[in-house]
């Protein structure tokens, strides 16, 4: 579902749907709702709501155009198609004030009206109070509604728990990434085996041995094996539902025998910082981690398949296996999209088993394969969680609604609770409590004493300022800018130049700069933070910038070069909101600088530049 008005404009966030260009006004619009020109999976609805009820016009059209996706699909496979669709009305619809009473009756609306259609529904949005309100307020309503037993309801209580106090650890295998459209194990080696020139009558010879299989194809490729694999992998570019429900459970630590990037491209889009990749990266404070057992995508000579590389695991990737069977002896386990076949996980597994004195159990294992004797195997060790389904597409669509049902009960950002547009969520007498709460935050904000700082944080953490959020977001994008290195030594020249715009937004200054106005005063600031015999160039950090949402830079071309920037005298500076902020929040403005100063200082070897750079900005 594609948001849109009467005139047909799309906001170009939507165009990589339409194969990165502007999509074609189809013949058939009527002002209300159409598929797209081609007859493709995509719908688009205008959402600008005129009626005096709220969101009756946009019901209607909701109504309408599901009915119209259901005739479409009538012909449908072994499960309800799914719809995709942002939160119509709150953002380019109008009724971005009245968040609460949008999410309390479109959430019941697409309940009724899905059941009747027999369609199933996922509502996305990029904002983590949304998120978070939707999952309140699902989570308050009657729990009849979900198609699971009061037994998995409880099971996914208890794991949504464990996912809020930190006790929830993932295990993922491929059948997570499978409806994303990566083969499976057999698939997989049926294609390296055409690849190799294994024809599959050969391949079948050994069919009860998949590891001989894998080795009898690496024979044929060599040194490709891992480039081949690679290859077949990073088809898949969109994740599947099950990745992002999982992404949702926000996790630290997480273990995968996968060689894709689809669960950390899931958690990327959530807004969370992108998983540090293990053994190849180095743990980080506040950033989830991901162990690949199995080797990556990106690093195919890490790639492990074939008998030999499985025999070698535990010589050559023995830590792996440590902080596998450290999670089991620790953390509660949810094991999912895996069969438990994988001979050195079950080693791995068997001698926790004998090392363990007590009952501990592992974790919940969530099982789409109907294995009752493998589960008989490992019942003492894991709670197993059978999703009962006629066929593998309808079981796989069994789990999706249980991770659902964990994702809701796990969600525990409250940044919506005293944010006055989501007041249509709470009762009047807690509408009332949550009134008088913000108008605290109002004299905390006028207060010099920084004592205060932390309650004032704690209050806008809660929502009292809507602007909050948005804040802590831009000072964690700052640790994520990309910085040039060499010698072991990293470049500082982004934040030099992000200081000297914040700096100059606390002096009153107009928002952006032409760049030969501010060459001269940057060049001097970048100096002394060299990293190469040559003085560095300020038109390479004042380019750079441009994809951060601290920065925007103007007058150029589409597709524009650094050359281009010194051509056409482009002017830069910071954001519109990043100024903005810097201009009302003053609290922000020095934390941003605070930031930008810590970062800096992270990496010259002298403490007496960032001071003489301090004093040079603040003349």
């Amino acid at each position: 579902m594609v948001p849109t008005d009467a005139d047909f404009e799309v906001e170009p966030h939507w165009y990589p749907l339409f194969g990165g260009e502007q999509p074609t006004k189809p013949e058939a619009w009527d002002k209300a709702f159409c598929r797209d020109a081609a007859g493709g999976h995509n719908w688009f609805v205008n959402v600008i709501d005129h009626s005096a009820a709220v969101g009756a016009q946009l019901a209607d059209r909701l109504r309408a155009v599901l009915a119209d996706v259901a005739r479409a699909f009538e012909s449908r496979g072994p499960r309800p198609p799914v719809v995709a669709m942002p939160v119509f009305g709150v953002g380019g619809g109008g009724k971005g004030g009245l968040k609460g009473l949008v999410i309390r009756d479109l959430v019941t609306l697409l309940r009724s009206v899905a059941a009747d259609l027999s369609l199933d529904v996922a509502l996305v949005t990029p904002d983590r109070s949304v998120y978070s309100a939707l999952q309140h307020f699902r989570r308050s309503e009657n729990a009849d509604h979900w198609q699971l037993t009061p037994g998995q309801v409880r099971v996914a209580q208890d794991l949504g728990t464990r996912a809020r106090d930190g006790d929830l650890a993932l295990f993922l295998g491929a059948g997570v990434s499978m409806s994303a459209g990566l083969p499976g194990w057999n698939e997989l080696l049926l294609e390296l085996g055409s690849r190799a020139g294994v024809d599959a009558k050969t391949l079948m010879n050994l069919e009860h041995s998949p590891l001989d299989q894998a080795e009898l194809v690496s024979l044929r490729l060599g040194d490709n094996l891992g480039g081949e694999i690679a290859q077949i992998v990073s088809r898949a570019k969109r994740v599947s539902l099950a990745h992002s429900l999982l992404a949702g459970l926000r996790c630290r630590e997480v273990v995968t025998t996968n060689y894709d990037e689809l669960y950390e491209d899931a958690v990327e889009a959530t807004g969370e910082l992108r998983p540090t990749v293990i053994p190849w990266e180095a743990v980080q404070p506040r950033r989830p981690w991901v162990l690949k057992m199995h080797g990556e995508v990106g690093r195919p000579e890490s790639v492990v398949l074939t008998r030999r590389s499985f025999v070698r695991y535990d010589a050559n990737s023995r830590p792996a296996g440590s902080l596998l069977q450290a999670l089991m002896m620790t953390r509660h386990v949810l094991v999912v999209g895996t069969s438990m076949s994988d001979d050195n996980v079950i080693r791995l597994a068997i001698e926790v088993d004998d090392f363990l004195k007590s009952d501990h159990s592992f974790g919940t294992f969530i099982d789409v394969a109907e294995s009752p004797a493998r589960a008989e195997l490992w019942n003492t060790r894991f709670r197993w969680l059978h999703c009962d389904a006629d066929g593998m597409v309808a079981r796989v669509r069994a789990m999706e609604i249980f991770l659902d049902a964990v994702a809701m009960y796990a969600a525990q950002d409250e940044s919506w609770l005293l944010d006055e547009r989501f007041r249509g969520l709470l009762q009047s007498s807690d509408q009332t409590a949550a009134s008088e709460v913000r108008g605290v935050l109002s004299r905390v904000q006028s207060s010099p004493r920084t004592q205060l700082r932390p309650l004032r944080d704690k209050l806008a953490e809660l929502g009292a300022d809507p602007h909050w959020d948005e804040s802590r977001t831009l000072l964690t994008e700052l640790e994520q800018l990309r910085r040039a290195s060499k010698n072991g030594r990293r470049a500082t020249y982004k934040y030099v130049v992000l200081l000297w715009a914040v700096t100059r937004a606390e002096q009153g200054y107009e928002r952006l700069s032409r760049y030969e106005d501010a060459r001269s005063e940057l060049a001097n600031l970048l100096s002394p933070f060299r990293i190469a015999e040559s003085a560095p160039k300020a038109v390479n950090p004042w380019f750079a910038l441009r994809t951060s949402s601290w920065w925007e830079i103007r007058d150029l071309p589409s597709s524009p070069t650094v050359q281009e920037v010194i051509q056409w005298n482009a002017r830069a500076g910071l954001s519109v909101d990043v100024y903005n902020l810097v201009r009302r929040d003053s609290v922000f403005a020095q934390e941003a600088v605070e930031q930008l100063v810590k970062l800096i200082a992270e990496d010259v070897e002298s403490a007496s530049l960032v001071e003489d750079l301090k004093m040079q900005l603040s003349s």
